[in-house]
This record gives C-alpha cells, structure tokens and sequence, in this order.
C-alpha cells in the first residue's frame, strides 16, 4: 500500500493550533526544495505560503485587540457564576427540607443534561448558557428554581453571560474595522491548499514518479505530527471541548471531515 497522510479534521483545531500545524506543515515542506522550487509542488507551494500569510495577519489582529483579556476574564466570571450555582443546587440534595430537596433534584436532572457548559467552547457556552437560563425561568423549572433559591444567581448569570456577549460582538466590529482578513475563510483556503499538495504528493508516491524520493521523507516525517495534533483534539472532547486557548469567528467542532 503507498504512503499516505494521515488525516485529521484541521478545521476543528482552535485558531493557535490550527496555525501551528501549518507552521509545522509550511517548515517540513519548505525542505523539500527539490519539490518546492521546480517541482510539480511549486504551484500550490506558493498559493500556501500566500494563505499562510494572511492567516498569520489574521491572528495578529485579533491577539492585538485591547478587548481579548476583558473577554478572557468576563468568561472566568460567567464560569464562576455557572458553576457556583450548580454547587449551590447539589447541597440542597441532601436538605431537610424535603421541597427544597425535590425541587433541587428535579433541576440536577436540568443540569445534567446541559453538562458542565464552562468547558465548552466560548460561543458553544454562551448559547448553552442562555438556553438554560430559558429553562429555569420556564413553568415547568421557574418554581423549583425559587425553592432552590436559584432566581438570585440565574439573574446575574444572565448579566455576566450577556456582558460577555457584547464584548465579543464589540471585538468583532472592531477586528473588521482593522483588516478586511475573515479569519474563517483564510483558515478554510489554507486547508484546502494543504489538501491539494498532500494529494498530489500522494499520487506521484503511488505512481512513483521521479518526486517521491523526495515526497516520501515528508510523509513519513509530518505523520507523527499529525498524530500529535489528532491527539490534541482528542484530548479536548475529553475534557468537554475547552482547551484554554481562544476561539475566534468560525472555530467550531467538525467544520472538516479529513
């Protein structure tokens, strides 16, 4: 069987990742001069190293922007909030009171199907958080989360959630002031460039044409790299889909299917 990249769903890494792994990708390739330079790779060598360019500039406008840290620590509040609410809700489990012990269990159901939406990533919660913010004040919970003495704390996630809202809206409208780049798409035409040159690659390796001597080291060098970042997003659904880093426009799970 000939060589072939591994695959790995590039369009589900976080934005650092993401222009990590072509950092690594555009660094390996780049020592395949005999392909790059006057192989049939140039072409697409170039198109790469151009969207390669844009979607650095891309990264450097959003990290550059005064809002990212607010928006880092206004997810820290909403997180607290979140989480000191469920925390508030599990001591009532074992209350003496048996309504407020009902009504608590009726909502850890609740809770349990929206899961820990603090480890989700930053828009993945802010939807998450505002639909349960709808449950709660919904007939069928609006009770319970009196009893449980949850109004207090559901009003102000709805305050800190709403507050990271804006300032994300806010960032958005200014990134686009500061550069025409959409990050999305760049990200989307450098994959689709990769793509292309693995494909290639792959094809004169099969038909062992006069680059695969040169092709085959780079796939057989770049796959354990691709392990590594397969691993990465493995670990992340493990851990609830959060990694820590930043999630900028378009950055969602499954966007790319090899």
């Amino acid at each position: 069987m000939a060589l072939k990249f591994k695959k790995i769903k590039k369009l589900s890494l976080r934005n650092d990742a993401h222009f990590q792994f072509h950092t690594e990708f555009k660094d390996a390739l780049g020592k395949m001069t005999q392909a790059t330079a006057t192989g049939q790779i140039a072409p697409q060598w170039a198109k790469y190293q151009e969207f390669y360019a844009i979607e650095d500039e891309g990264l450097k406008k959003i990290r550059k922007s005064h809002l990212t840290e607010q928006i880092q620590n206004a997810d820290k509040l909403r997180d607290e909030t979140f989480l000191g609410m469920v925390e508030q809700n599990n001591t009532l489990l074992k209350h003496f009171n048996t309504t407020k012990r009902e009504a608590a269990g009726r909502l850890k159901i609740l809770f349990d199907t929206y899961g820990n939406v603090a480890t989700k990533s930053l828009n993945e919660e802010t939807s998450a958080i505002y639909n349960l913010l709808q449950d709660l004040s919904s007939p069928k919970y609006q009770a319970d989360t009196a009893t449980a003495g949850l109004t207090e704390w559901a009003t102000e996630l709805q305050t800190r959630n709403t507050a990271f809202d804006t300032l994300v809206k806010q960032r958005d409208t200014e990134t686009a002031d500061k550069t025409d780049i959409n990050l999305k798409e760049a990200r989307a035409k450098l994959a689709e460039v990769y793509d292309a040159i693995t494909d290639l690659a792959e094809a004169y390796i099969l038909l062992q044409t006069v680059e695969e001597a040169t092709l085959t080291p780079l796939v057989t060098a770049f796959n354990p790299v691709i392990d590594r970042y397969i691993r990465l997003l493995n670990g992340r659904k493990g851990r609830g889909g959060k990694g820590g880093g930043e999630v900028e426009e378009g950055t969602e799970e499954g966007e790319e299917q090899a």
